[in-house]
């Protein structure tokens, strides 16, 4: 998990062993300054059989001089050095040992525990936890405690298909606790040594005809590792048990009287065509897929048992093979004009898609030059998908993994309690907020934002003080739709991916309009956006322009709605000096630009496209509407103004101008911004939404990332760094 704003904080972990080692190696690979506390003055490992395999692993610069202690001990000798600590072999050359600071005296104690920004209790003593939690909560200091884990040998983690943010959480789990990782070709390997900081990495991927480390030897190196008392991971790309060879792993180690434990992760053979859109199974197109590797040529009977069973097929590692099996699927009967996609590199930035009947696909294929990892699918489904590129999905995977670093980072930390209610072992939650109270004025997307924070130990007032509308069937919206068709314009403005969907959905025929004059030639208002020039607000619009099948000409350069009317009036001169170029006098008029609105209506930007002599024609597929619960906004003024909150978050600029409203019409405007330029953290999601509190001159602030995931690491780390949680209320 992400534990980067730890940096440059100082960390005091307590605890004796194996668990407490890997804390202060995750805390150090951070960036934090790690100080360690243990009873016995020093963390001793058992390192069992005396094998030598450290040197062949290139770890011999990194060890200190003691050729009796086997790999196990000289791993932790190479990660350790990261700590500052000093190796030994002790009289027994079974041990090897870590020496730390030693508990030292009371005093000693209580200085570095003022010293830290954060203490960490790692141990299952009870009376070791509750002592330490004591001293630290008497000098005010945030604690938070972590169970060790249960032992296990040899763990076998899928991966997924990409990088880290298609882990699940239990993976991310088990790579944290590894010592030694080994790693393929495909999946998050490159990203493990910031998910399991210490611990050592071993690349055993295979690539297409050649395997340089073959199966037997990595079955060998993993059980070795984890009998001399490594916790050992082995991550794969996709699910261990399709086509990952995790069953021979499994039953060896096994075999081997080893505990194994297993964590499924998502297989690309369904996760890679989710990435462009194509579903495997579709209601009333197919209810079964099949998934079949295409290492080998297939069997003639494979091809008819393919064929006989119907539904979609999925082959896997299958472009070598490509042509003969193309070829076999054919001549058994599956028609030449069945769709194929094949998705190279899924879910990674690099990832791209070639489509084709079956009769071209190898032809297409081979002229593209397409290459593995690729996975192929074959079936009607194809045309179910939903159009979403390339660049769309790149968009969305650099989206989902900040997101998910911000919202789920750091984890695993357990609340330390007064209560004497018994602690619940089972939630994982961070305490680093325990104390801090956090208004959330959001409407829609307000349970991330919650969770977020309520993981984080915080207590969550929730407070929409606006709300949004669809207005699918609101006669206004078709109305300006109509005329946005008729006029066909030149420049197409989208501020919100959301406004764009509702809009195409609401709208996407207006020739069924009642109320308009029998057009039969009117274009959807598809059509319509792809005739014009499209510019975008931000990253997130792009994206669902593209996911529509739509393709944008440019993107506002800090994602506001200013930004993109400057951006607008750059391409309409343009697009005017072109056609002069192309006519004996300069057009008489402007351009006609279509702005789609996002529930907030900026007229002083809509002013400048006018002003320039352009005609300006919006829509708006969404409006805001009042409060749903307006005594609840009425008690979150009167909690701001009371110092009964130490932050605000806003997502939304009407969701801004609203609270503002409300403290107008209160008569209480100047108090609500002492509040907040003193005491009371006002936090945008970004620039646009923070305009009309700053316009009102209360001091905001926002994010360097304008997303969800980045204002709630924003909020926390304002907090931490500003407001002590002794005093909160």
């Amino acid at each position: 998990m992400d534990l980067d704003y730890l940096r440059g904080q100082t960390v005091l972990v307590v605890g004796d062993g194996r668990p407490a080692y890997r804390r202060a190696c995750a805390f150090r690979a951070a960036g934090a300054h790690v100080t360690t506390l243990t009873r016995h003055g020093e963390w001793s490992f058992d390192t069992g059989s005396l094998p030598r395999l450290a040197v062949t692993l290139g770890l011999e610069g990194h060890v200190v001089h003691a050729p009796e202690l086997n790999h196990l001990a000289q791993i932790r000798m190479c990660h350790a050095v990261q700590l500052d600590v000093t190796l030994y072999a002790g009289e027994d050359s079974r041990r090897a040992a870590m020496r730390l600071h030693p508990a030292g005296s009371a005093a000693r104690q209580d200085d570095l525990i003022r010293e830290a920004w954060l203490v960490e209790i790692v141990t299952d003593d009870d009376d070791l936890a509750t002592e330490w939690a004591e001293r630290a909560a008497a000098l005010k200091r945030p604690v938070a405690r972590r169970a060790a884990p249960q032992p296990v040998d040899v763990t076998l983690v899928g991966g997924g298909p990409g990088g880290s943010e298609l882990l699940t959480v239990a993976g991310l789990a088990a790579l944290e606790e590894a010592d030694v990782v080994f790693v393929d070709r495909l999946g998050p390997g490159r990203e493990v040594p910031h998910l399991a900081p210490g611990a050592l990495v071993i690349d055993v991927g295979k690539a297409p005809g050649h395997h340089r480390v073959p199966q037997a030897q990595i079955e060998d190196l993993l059980l070795r590792f984890a009998a001399e008392g490594a916790r050992v991971v082995r991550l794969k790309g996709g699910d261990p048990f399709v086509f990952g060879r995790g069953g021979e792993e499994l039953s060896s180690a096994l075999e081997a009287g080893l505990s194994v434990d297993s964590i499924p992760g998502i297989t690309s053979a369904i996760a890679v065509p989710a990435a462009v859109g194509i579903p495997v199974t579709h209601r009333e197109v197919t209810r079964a897929f099949t998934v079949i590797s295409g290492h080998e040529e297939f069997t003639d009977a494979e091809c008819r048992g393919l064929i006989d069973t119907g539904g979609t097929i999925v082959i896997l590692m299958g472009i070598g093979t490509l042509e003969p099996n193309v070829r076999g699927l054919l001549r058994h009967g599956l028609p030449g004009e069945t769709p194929v996609s094949i998705v190279e590199n899924g879910h990674t930035p690099q990832q791209r898609e070639v489509r084709a009947s079956l009769a071209e696909v190898s032809l297409v294929a081979a002229r593209e030059r397409v290459r593995n990892p690729a996975v192929i699918v074959i079936g009607n489904t194809v045309e179910k998908a939903a159009n979403l590129s390339s660049d769309a999905a790149t968009v969305a995977l650099q989206d989902r993994k900040s997101n998910l670093q911000d919202l789920l980072a750091p984890a695993k930390l357990r609340i330390v309690s007064d209560s004497p209610e018994p602690r619940d072992d089972t939630q994982d939650v961070l305490p680093l907020l325990r104390g801090y109270r956090i208004a959330v004025t959001a409407d829609r997307r307000s349970n991330e934002q919650i969770e977020a924070f309520q993981r984080r130990g915080a207590d969550v007032l929730h407070a929409p003080t606006m709300r949004i509308v669809p207005v699918a069937d609101d006669a206004t919206l078709r109305s300006d739709t109509a005329a946005i068709v008729r006029a066909r314009p030149d420049i197409a403005l989208i501020t919100t991916a959301q406004g764009l969907y509702g809009w195409l959905d609401a709208q996407a025929d207006t020739t069924e309009d009642a109320t308009l004059p029998t057009l039969p030639t009117l274009p959807t208002l598809h059509e319509t956006l792809a005739r014009a020039e499209i510019l975008v607000r931000g990253p997130k619009a792009r994206g669902g322009v593209r996911a529509r099948g739509l393709r944008d000409a440019g993107v506002a350069t800090d994602e506001t709605t200013a930004s993109l009317v400057d951006l607008a009036l750059e391409r309409a001169a343009a697009i005017q000096a072109a056609r002069t170029r192309h006519q004996a006098t300069t057009p008489a008029t402007g351009l006609t630009i279509a702005l789609q609105l996002h529930g907030y209506t900026d007229e002083q930007q809509i002013a400048r496209l006018t002003a320039a002599g352009h005609r300006v024609l919006t829509a708006a597929p969404y409006r805001w509407q009042g409060p749903p619960d307006p005594q609840a906004v009425t008690r979150l003024l009167d909690d701001i103004i009371e110092r009964r909150v130490h932050a605000v978050t806003f997502t939304a600029a009407p969701a801004a101008a609203s609270l503002l409203a409300v403290a107008r019409a209160s008569g209480l405007t100047e108090p609500l911004r002492e509040a907040f330029a003193a005491d009371v953290l006002a936090a945008a999601v970004g620039p646009v939404t923070a305009q009309p509190l700053l316009d009102a001159g209360v001091r905001t602030s926002f994010p360097p990332r304008h997303r969800l995931g980045a204002l709630v690491k924003h909020v926390s780390e304002s907090l931490l760094r500003d407001r002590p949680p002794m005093h909160a209320s």
